[in-house]
Parts: C-alpha cells; structure tokens; sequence
C-alpha cells in the first residue's frame, strides 16, 4: 500500500516515473492501485526515495 500525503508538492516525478502507480489529480498526486504488486514494489520504492518532499509513505513487505 502506498499513501501521498498532503506535503505532495504536485511535482510529477512519481507520475512520470510509474504511471501504471502513480496518478496526477487536481491538487496533488495520487495512487492508482490500493494494493502494489510484488513486481511493482521496487518501483514505488524508487518514487518514494525520488520524492522530494518525502509525500510517498509506502506500507509494503521488504
């Protein structure tokens, strides 16, 4: 699971990124998909760490 939370800046990154998890709405970014796939999970977390106001908080297994 994966959550943006209001510090979300709007900047793109994640959305560029990782389209297929990452969407833009009309004030900040937001999750396509409520639970990420094992195979998408690498992905989110190199948004997460891409983030740069650390607005993706990421609940996934390691």
């Amino acid at each position: 699971m994966a959550i943006i939370t209001d510090e979300c800046i709007s900047c793109g990154r994640c959305v560029e990124a990782y389209p297929d998890i990452f969407a833009m709405g009309t004030e900040k970014a937001h999750v396509r998909i409520d639970d990420i796939p094992d195979v998408m999970q690498n992905q989110a977390r190199q948004a997460a760490e891409a983030c740069p106001v650390g607005a993706i908080i990421l609940e996934i297994s390691s």
